[in-house]
């Protein structure tokens, strides 16, 4: 159906103008589609009423639901549009532009999107004025002043969308929105910008004619737009040329037949000179040159640009007073339009010419000067002098001449009525011909015409007869309209319409009665016919039969027989048909129950063979039908294809599972009440996808190993960068649910790199991956908790993050006393960074790991060293500073510690031990005067305290002859050693050791001939033990040149002695362990 814009009525596609208003449907003729009025869109908008529809869609007017009372015009693309691919991708891509654009003379686009239906729309301010075309079919006519205003103003929008790259494409009056303002001026708005390219090339621009209705008209098209070259901003100035035209002149440049001839127009013909087409107007030139111009075939000859045709339009002086009122626009209109034959011969009947005129002068003036007529008494005095004969014969003369006058005045008078009579009779002759031809109105104005010249002549009896003649021909006229109309509404099944136009033709002729009541029974008869018709369309063939029968049979001299006979012929056809199709029908059923779904399809398709459009009837059946065929092919290819994947790829077994679940989804079925329907082959395909999986988890799982092996390998091998990037790439791909063996690689190789690394920032931040990833490991992906060295290095990651107190409770909640003594280690670490520090509770950590891992962690003696130092337990603190200095003092790391142990075992260690039951075991080597080296071992004991706080020590010498024992004394007094050799002498003793002394302090030794230095501390070796922080200290006799070393180790006293003589040694005393 075409739906005719300008009656708002819909009409069938074979008409060319619309039968109940004329329109053409080329430019008014568009796709007849539903009325949405009261609906709501998109949960947005309610439609409030339809304002229009042309070739794109149907305008709406809605109120948005979002904002109450806020209207706006929702444009709906027609369903066959919005379901074209390009056209969609098109009006997503041109409606953003357009959403962008604004200007003041451009109707703003406000929205877009699609209906749940499929249809495409888009929503755009309301305007409530007219469109340009409205007002040009209202006044026919702009003035010159109206028309150059718009078109500037469609200018303006155009300049500013071209300087965007938006070309309208489809500017025409439809298309311009105008509104009179309180100022009595046109305010104009252009509707669609830049949305007609949606629709270009696809088969559905909006300027031409598609199968299946009428989309445009040609009428505004330029020469390239039809030719189909390029489209630009020159392509609008040409239709923006039209329009002025058409707002000037009451028309458009080319009109024709059909598109065809119209479109050819544009293309090789030259427009109509508005001057010549309108003399009455009185345009200026200059804006018959810019109209020309605008409608130049040749681009190059065009206004370049919007702005180029608006400053041409500025310099032609018009003013806002019109050159015609509205009132006159309709006349001149008119005028454009030439007469009929008969009223210009009626109009030179009437009027005189300035030839006429001219004639008649010619005659008067014609003779020249007249020559003076004789007079009565002229010829008396004549007569009288010349006697009477003269003046008989001059009164006979007159007498002739007077008679002569009177004849010639009866022989004009003759042959005047003579030429009426003959031009009376050629009117009625006329008149007879035209009532012949029921030209009704024409033998109308040549009765009216004998009428007037009868009154002329006072024939008033002629007169009347001429008038009931004339009275005559009007009846006639409006009996031929009614039958006339009653023929159209027989043409369009009007029935009643047509009864009530014979009823009024009764009313004016109701001489013709017989002739009105066949009339009625033809109406009569069609309406049976038009029944029957319908029952045939409808396909009650039986009862169509049985209808055409009685037809025949009471109305045989109304209808064609021949027509009829064939129509009863098609009831009898299409009777077996129908039996025929209800028969296949049935079969499809019986399959369709026994799940046969291809002889079901089989038996509908023959039964659609006969009756094609019975398939929508069946469409439910169908589509239920095609879905079961679907899906035992769909199965079957899903299941064939599953199959061969789980010998190939993971991600071959990725796209079975995926064809899978597509089948899955695709033939799951909602019926009418909701209800799920599932695929036929639903429980098989599950079973396929749970094996599918199995085996997609299995190969993803061989592959998360391969991938985690050989990280593992470049790992072991120091090639980090490559087990990093295999590690990451096994967590990647997801191959695993919990890939936390490569989480915990990754922690284990950033570790390494922390600990490779120098630069501070650098270590710190690989210190911070690795604990993510050994966090990501735990929480994320599960870990296996008891891996102890992963545990480790989780928590040696949270204190190399300084998390101490995430450090201390991991390793008391998870490790305990599992991976000691790393776990011990880090907890005391920890403990000992914390603020405040629990340094008791710290100790405690590194006197257990010690006791657990002896000598593995120096700084565990330094500490605990240090914590004794505090509470005051110098002598173990002293010997825990002397394990630390064991353990790190060839470690350059702890140099500034084993500094500090040094010196507080100096000040702080007891050199020269004295405690009852002490005892010290020397080998002695010494040189006889022989020269040879004896050996023998010396014991010394501490035997006794005395009351005075000195000690006695016992010495033991093994001889070769017994042993030998002495005694001496040994005082301490504040740091100091004094050695008396001699108990009963008192007054000679040795000063092995002066109060806190300091590498390099001198002491007198034995008074006064020996003295003391203290050389250096030093670290020996004896019996393969080590003595740490020993004093070395030289006594030297400078006269007798007798000098001994003695090492003094803290906590154990000498370890070894050394005397030499004039440079000779000549004795080596060594503790034995």
């Amino acid at each position: 159906m075409i739906h005719c814009s300008r009656c708002n009525n819909n009409v069938a596609e074979e008409h060319d103008l619309c039968p109940h208003c004329g329109a053409d449907l080329l430019e008014f003729g568009t796709r007849a589609v539903d009325d949405l009025t009261g609906a709501v869109l998109q949960d947005k908008y309610k439609v409030v009423s339809k304002i229009g529809q042309g070739g794109m869609g149907v305008v709406y007017k809605v109120e948005s639901l979002l904002m109450p009372g806020k209207f706006f015009a929702l444009k709906l693309v027609h369903p066959h549009l919005s379901a074209d691919p390009l056209v969609k991708k098109r009006f997503l891509r041109e409606v953003k532009m357009a959403l962008e654009f604004v200007h003041e003379n451009a109707v703003q686009i406000r929205d877009f999107g699609q209906l749940d239906t499929g249809e495409l729309y888009f929503t755009m301010d309301y305007c409530p004025g007219k469109s340009l075309k409205q007002l040009i079919v209202e006044k026919g006519m702009l003035s010159l002043f109206d028309a150059v205003d718009i078109t500037k103003q469609v200018l303006s929008a155009l300049q500013k969308g071209h300087e965007k790259g938006i070309v309208h494409r489809d500017i025409k009056p439809d298309n311009i929105l105008v509104e009179l303002t309180e100022e009595g001026r046109y305010y104009a708005k252009v509707l669609d910008f830049g949305i007609a390219k949606v629709f270009e090339g696809s088969g559905h621009t909006t300027n031409l004619t598609q199968s299946g209705g009428i989309i445009g008209t040609p009428k505004y098209m330029s020469p390239e737009q039809i030719q189909g070259g390029d489209v630009d901003a020159q392509t609008d100035i040409y239709s923006t040329g039209i329009v002025l035209y058409e707002m000037i002149t009451g028309r458009v440049p080319f009109e024709g037949a059909n598109t065809t001839a119209i479109m050819l127009q544009h293309i090789s013909s030259q427009p109509i000179s508005p001057r010549k087409l309108c003399p009455q107007l009185e345009l200026p030139e200059e804006i018959e040159h810019v109209i020309l111009t605008a409608l130049a075939k040749n681009k190059a000859q065009r206004f370049k640009t919007a702005l180029e045709f608006i400053e041409a339009l500025e310099r032609i002086p018009v003013h806002q007073s019109p050159a015609y009122s509205d009132a006159t626009a309709p006349m001149l209109a008119y005028q454009g339009h030439s007469s009929t034959g008969a009223d210009t011969a009626y109009s030179t009947d009437v009027n005189t010419g300035p030839g006429h005129k001219q004639s008649a002068a010619s005659a008067v003036e014609g003779g020249g000067q007249a020559s003076p007529q004789p007079t009565y008494a002229t010829v008396r005095k004549k007569r009288f002098s010349a006697g009477s004969l003269v003046r008989l014969f001059s009164i006979l003369f007159v007498l002739v001449l007077v008679a002569g006058g009177i004849y010639f005045l009866f022989q004009l008078r003759q042959r005047s009525r003579q030429k009426f009579e003959a031009e009376i009779r050629a009117l009625k002759a006329k008149a007879v011909e035209y009532k012949k031809q029921k030209k009704w109105q024409e033998a109308e104005r040549i009765y009216d015409l004998i009428a007037k010249k009868y009154e002329e002549r006072k024939l008033f009896r002629e007169q009347q007869i001429a008038l009931m003649s004339k009275s005559q021909c009007i009846q006639e006229s409006q009996f031929d309209d009614y039958i006339s109309d009653y023929e159209n509404a027989l043409k369009n099944y009007d029935f009643t319409r047509a009864r009530s136009a014979l009823k009024e033709a009764e009313k004016i002729l109701p001489t013709k009665k017989q002739l009105i009541q066949n009339l009625f029974q033809r109406i009569q008869a069609l309406e049976k016919l038009n029944l029957a018709l319908g029952q045939l369309n409808r396909r009650e063939f039986q009862n169509a039969l049985r209808s055409f029968q009685k037809i025949l049979k009471l109305y045989p001299e109304f209808v064609d027989a021949g027509k009829l006979s064939r129509y009863i012929e098609e009831a009898r056809v299409g009777l077996e048909k129908s039996k025929k199709f209800q028969k296949l029908i049935q079969q499809a059923k019986d399959f369709m129950k026994r799940k046969r779904w291809k002889e079901s399809f089989s038996a509908y398709e023959q039964a659609f063979q006969i009756f094609p459009d019975k398939k929508s009837v069946y469409s439910v059946s169908l589509g239920v039908l095609k879905r079961h065929i679907q899906d035992k092919e769909a199965f079957s290819q899903v299941k064939k294809k599953a199959l061969k994947a789980k010998e190939l790829s993971i991600e071959e077994v990725e796209r079975s599972l995926v064809e899978v679940r597509n089948y899955l989804r695709k033939f799951t079925f909602y019926d009418s009440k909701g209800a799920i329907i599932p695929p036929d082959h639903k429980k098989e395909a599950n079973e396929l996808l749970q094996d599918l999986k199995n085996v997609l988890k299995q190969k993803k799982k061989e592959q998360y190993n391969q991938l985690v092996k050989a990280a593992k390998k470049a790992f072991r091998q120091g090639n980090l960068s490559a087990a990093e990037d295999g590690a990451k790439t096994a967590i990647s791909k997801k191959l695993v649910d919990n890939p936390a063996e490569a989480a915990i690689l990754l922690g284990r190789i950033f570790k390494k790199k922390a600990l490779e690394v120098e630069n501070p920032s650098k270590k710190q931040d690989f210190w911070k991956k690795a604990l993510d990833y050994f966090q990501k490991a735990r929480l994320v992906y599960g870990a296996n908790m008891e891996d102890i060295s992963f545990l480790l290095d989780l928590a040696q990651c949270y204190y190399e993050n300084q998390k101490y107190l995430e450090c201390i409770s991991f390793i008391k909640n998870n490790l305990r006393n599992r991976g000691l003594p790393h776990s011990l280690y880090y907890l005391a670490k920890s403990s000992e960074k914390l603020v405040p520090s629990n340094e008791a509770e710290t100790y405690r950590y590194y006197k257990k790991l010690t006791v657990v891992a002896p000598g593995k962690y120096p700084y565990a003696y330094f500490y605990m060293a240090n914590y004794e130092r505090k509470v005051r337990k110098i002598s173990a603190s002293v010997q825990n500073y002397l394990r630390f200095i064991q353990l790190a003092k060839s470690l350059p790391k702890w140099v500034k510690e084993v500094f500090k142990a040094r010196n507080f075992v100096l000040f702080n260690g007891n050199y020269f031990p004295l405690k009852v039951g002490r005892k010290w075991v020397y080998i002695q080597r010494f040189k006889e005067e022989s020269g040879n080296w004896l050996t023998r071992k010396v014991v010394y004991e501490v035997t006794s305290r005395q009351p005075d706080g000195s000690y006695i020590r016992k010495k033991t010498v093994a001889t070769s002859e017994g042993e030998e024992a002495t005694l001496e004394k040994i005082e301490e007094n504040n740091g100091e050693i004094l050695v008396y050799p001699d108990l009963d002498n008192s007054s000679f003793y040795q000063r092995w050791l002066k109060a806190n002394p300091q590498v390099g302090d001198e002491w007198v030794y034995i008074d006064p001939v020996m003295k003391a230095k203290f050389l250096a501390l030093e670290d020996i070796v004896l019996s393969q033990r080590t003595y740490l922080n020993c004093m070395k200290i030289k006594y030297f006799n400078p006269k007798r040149k007798i000098i001994q070393y003695v090492w003094l180790a803290p906590e154990v006293g000498v370890v070894r002695f050394e005397i030499f003589r004039g440079g000779e040694q000549i004795r080596i005393e060594e503790l034995r362990p």
